[in-house]
């Protein structure tokens, strides 16, 4: 396949724009709690109502790097000026957001759980559940669940919802990405996720409270390790302690997937990004896109 022709397979690529008059607000300065010292994130807000959220799945965008793989990282989108320009359909005074999305299954391009991007489905669910644990000191741990059991979905009416996968909650999604595990869950549940020491690099999304009493989406990528406790916890915390103040919170793919770039308003795509945070080395099955409704 010839280069022009890869590039031009991309133009449909997942990114997020948020509009003019509802920039994509970046805050650098915030850190989460966690045993010694606090761990830096960088969390990209607008609020949720003037969003949209759409997915694409690598596999899609014919960019052969091995074999008959697609491998397509956010680092390879950030550095890549002519992709860019065929992937991207942002006006100058839009902010623009790319960001990882879900995790990959046999294959770099191959989504581990449901994909749906414009309406079609493209990867079916994964239904593996984990065994229940009836005698485990955590509460999340004692009834069956999901092993991918968060779902970003972009509803047929533009509503942005992040919550529990079901296949129920499934339905009607016009863009949804399976992912997990769910980090926090509405009232009366909180935190959905025990303590574990394993720390990694974490991209994650979540809808919370905001000024003025609007729903505020989050895309939070963390600077250094942090453990799912530490993140979900921080997450759900209130905003005056320093918290997101979220109440619906997913994981997405993290390590050295996880990354975000960031152009401001009247940033050309032929300029570098002005903020790339994380590692975002590794190849994705899915983005997501955030754009202006």
């Amino acid at each position: 396949m010839s280069m022009k022709k890869s590039i031009v397979a991309l133009g449909a690529l997942f990114v997020a724009a948020v509009c003019c008059s509802e920039p994509l607000q970046v805050d650098t300065s915030m850190k989460i709690p966690r045993e010694g010292t606090p761990a830096p994130v960088v969390v990209f807000s607008a609020p949720a109502a003037s969003v949209k959220v759409q997915v694409l799945a690598a596999s899609q965008m014919q960019m052969q790097y091995d074999g008959d793989t697609v491998r397509i990282s956010v680092r390879d989108l950030a550095k890549n000026a002519a992709m860019r320009q065929t992937a991207v359909k942002r006006s100058r005074d839009e902010s623009l957001l790319l960001l990882n999305g879900g995790f990959s299954g046999s294959r770099a391009d191959r989504p581990a759980g449901l994909l749906v991007s414009g309406g079609k489905a493209l990867s079916i669910p994964n239904y593996t559940k984990v065994a229940a644990q009836p005698a485990s000191t955590c509460q999340h741990l004692r009834t069956e669940h999901f092993r991918l059991s968060g779902l970003v979905c972009t509803q047929a009416n533009g509503e942005l919802v992040i919550g529990a996968f079901s296949q129920k909650n499934a339905e009607g999604c016009r863009e949804a990405i399976q992912a997990g595990p769910v980090l926090v869950l509405a009232a009366p549940n909180g935190i959905a996720v025990c303590n574990a020491p394993e720390r990694s690099l974490r991209t994650a999304v979540c809808i919370g409270a905001g000024a003025n009493g609007r729903e505020m989406a989050r895309f939070i990528v963390t600077k250094e390790p942090v453990t799912l406790l530490e993140l979900a916890s921080w997450m759900a915390g209130k905003v005056e302690s320093g918290g997101l103040g979220c109440h619906s919170a997913v994981n997405l793919s993290g390590a050295d997937s996880a990354a975000a770039a960031f152009y401001s308003p009247g940033r050309s795509l032929n300029q570098n990004p002005n903020l790339v945070v994380g590692e975002g080395v590794y190849p994705q099955a899915s983005f997501l896109s955030v754009t202006a409704k």
